[in-house]
This record gives structure tokens, C-alpha cells and sequence, in this order.
């Protein structure tokens, strides 16, 4: 990492601070609630809330989805191959814009979860995932909600396999 962050400080009153610090912390948990809405059956009216109405969820091959109600969707039909999700989001690095009003984020990603076989024989797997968010996020009535959300998911591996013998399971 190298250069001055979007989120300097400098010169900025003690309020402005501390609203900075609120702002970082409710956009973390905006990420969290929208990752307990993936977990554990899929809470498809959870997971839209933690949207903006024109927000958009995109992970290169596996949706583009733009809306709520495309989002949620999209969910129900990907609750019936991956069966089960427990996501870990770590590593958060959040970038307040200037105007207090939007922000960026990177977050790493590594979830387990059951997948049906691709072969259609209806068994399941326990499967690993491992990628980033690069997301957006906006204050809508002081709300922070994720406007955009970029998955980049680099593996998902059988978990007796992992990456290594098998980075692209599906």
C-alpha cells in the first residue's frame, strides 16, 4: 500500500472524526448483515434491504444482477444448488469519499459451504470459496447501504481437495 488514504484526517475537527469513525463502522456492519443474510438459508428480504433500490450485485460468472428484486432473485434460485453458506469477510479496508455521502471497500472473502454436485446426482459437497469485494457503498437518509457489490472469486474448491488439486469445482 502506498499513498496518502482517502480517509486522511488531517485537519478535520474532532466531530468530523468521530462521524468518519461512525460512518466506517456502519458500513462494516451493512457488509456483516448482508453476509448473515447469505448464511444459513438465505434471507432473501435481508439480503435485498442491505441494498440500494438501483443497487447491483455482480460476481463474473455467476450473476449481474441490478435492483433488489433482481438480487433477491437471484438468491432463491442459488439457494437450491449452494445449500448452505457460511461466509467470513475479512480484512476490511474502507475508503471514505470526501463528501462523507459515498464510500469504496475491499474486503477478503472465504466461505464453506454445501454445493450440489454439478453431475446433477442430486449428493452434496462440502466446498470452499476464496475471493475479494470491491464494493460501493452510499448514505441514503443516513442509512449506508452497498450501491454496488463486486465478488471476484478466485477458487471453489471441494474442501478434500482444496485449490490447489482443484480451484475451479464448478
Amino acid at each position: 500500500m502506498s499513498g496518502p488514504r482517502s480517509d486522511d484526517v488531517q485537519g478535520l475537527s474532532l466531530e468530523q472524526r468521530i462521524t468518519r469513525i461512525e460512518d466506517v463502522r456502519a458500513i462494516e456492519q451493512v457488509k456483516m448483515l448482508y453476509t448473515e443474510g447469505t448464511d444459513f438459508g438465505y434471507d432473501l428480504d435481508g439480503i435485498a434491504s442491505c441494498f440500494t433500490e438501483d443497487g447491483r450485485w455482480v460476481a463474473e460468472g455467476f450473476a449481474d444482477c441490478h435492483g433488489r428484486e433482481a438480487i433477491k432473485e437471484f438468491f432463491a434460485g442459488l439457494k437450491q444448488v449452494v445449500t448452505m453458506a457460511l461466509h467470513y469477510t475479512t480484512n476490511p479496508r474502507i475508503d471514505l469519499d470526501p463528501g462523507g455521502e459515498t464510500a469504496a471497500a475491499r474486503f477478503h472473502l472465504w466461505c464453506a459451504c454445501t454445493m450440489l454436485r454439478p453431475d446433477g446426482s442430486g449428493e452434496k459437497d462440502a466446498v470452499t470459496m476464496i475471493g475479494t469485494y470491491s464494493d460501493r457503498f452510499a448514505k441514503v437518509d443516513g442509512t449506508w447501504l452497498i450501491s454496488e457489490l463486486n465478488a471476484d472469486v478466485r477458487h471453489v474448491s471441494e474442501w478434500t481437495q482444496g485449490w490447489a488439486l482443484d480451484p475451479w469445482r464448478i
